[in-house]
């Protein structure tokens, strides 16, 4: 999907804190956002697994835009949006957070 997959997921850091222990935020980037969709219609037994693939390749997504547009060391204040769209019956996973540098 995007080169290395390995390279670019190692190097980067993501948290739902404000803050990473024992790091200094030197600079605060911009915004970025990642989503993907999955059916609701496989049945509750797979909900856990469809739910936990979207949710990764979400965050793949945000962490691929926080690498290419921002050249950021990491992704802080990572929340997480659940939308059930009605049509199709698909669910959306969107993630968001801030691109910071730090020392």
């Amino acid at each position: 999907m995007f080169g290395n997959k390995n390279k670019e997921v190692q190097s980067i850091l993501v948290t739902t804190t404000n803050t990473i222990e024992n790091r200094t935020i030197t600079d605060y980037l911009g915004v970025v956002s990642g989503c993907e969709a999955y059916k609701a219609v496989d049945g509750i037994h797979n909900h856990d697994y469809n739910y936990a693939e979207a949710y990764q390749k979400a965050v793949k997504n945000a962490v691929s835009k926080a690498i290419k547009q921002y050249n950021a060391d990491a992704i802080i204040g990572l929340t997480t949006n659940i939308s059930y769209t009605g049509i199709m019956q698909e669910v959306i996973v969107t993630v968001q957070g801030t691109c910071v540098s730090l020392d």
